[in-house]
């Protein structure tokens, strides 16, 4: 081998020998970056996970926090739902006493017409009764018709029709003369041949009622503290 090859090998193995350098210092350069990434990667992980765990313990707090607020609410809620029902149950219990009172003094004001009548022989004016029938009711289910009268006196040439009200108001009236006596003649075809006394009863009434019945000529029983009244129609019917 001459010079020149021999020359020309050893530039090869140079060349080679510095490729080789240079591979192992970017090996060793890539090996350092690839500790720094990693280091700083774990350094962000942690700080992360401090954060996480910060965050997590600041919602387990605050978690606690709702629960217990709840639970107070919860409390407070069953409180108030008992008292709640206590209040109703007692409404209920006074709006039942007071129905049964209304009814049964509206009662007690029928009965204590229906006395007077009875009181007086069931005589209403020159008209003798035989009998009174306390709360006549009579429906038509066909007709879907029905009439709820406080008193029918009864004798074999008229009937007597008795609407009892505490208060008399002008729409009483009304309804009696318009919708209770044509009602009556046709629920109760029995009595078609009979002449109809039309009576209403009241404690106290509106001026313009009383007026009114009187324009029909309606019969009336009046109370006036103990004193009671009977005044006989002017028209029959």
């Amino acid at each position: 081998m001459n010079k020149s090859e021999w020359n020309k090998i050893e530039r090869i193995v140079a060349s080679l020998a510095k490729d080789n350098k240079d591979a192992k210092i970017r090996n060793i350069e890539y090996e350092e970056q690839r500790k720094k990434d990693n280091a700083k990667y774990e350094e962000q992980r942690k700080k992360d996970n401090v954060k996480y765990e910060r965050w997590q313990a600041e919602y387990q707090k605050q978690h606690a926090k709702n629960q217990k607020e709840y639970a107070k609410y919860q409390k407070e809620q069953a409180i108030r739902d008992a008292d709640l029902d206590k209040k109703l149950a007692l409404l209920e219990a006074t709006t039942q006493k007071h129905a049964n009172f209304v009814t049964n003094y509206a009662s007690g004001v029928e009965d204590y017409f229906r006395a007077a009548i009875r009181e007086a022989n069931y005589r209403i004016g020159a008209i003798q009764f035989d009998s009174l029938n306390a709360n006549e009711v009579r429906e038509n289910r066909h007709e879907h018709e029905s009439i709820e009268l406080d008193a029918l006196l009864l004798n074999g040439e008229y009937v007597g029709l008795l609407e009892v009200k505490k208060h008399l108001h002008v729409e009483d009236v009304e309804k009696f003369m318009h919708v209770t006596i044509p009602r009556f003649r046709r629920l109760y075809r029995e009595y078609h041949a009979h002449q109809i006394l039309p009576l209403m009863a009241w404690e106290s009434g509106d001026s313009a009622a009383i007026h009114l019945a009187r324009r029909y000529g309606l019969g009336s029983i009046v109370r006036r503290g103990t004193d009671t009244t009977i005044h006989p129609p002017t028209r029959v019917y």
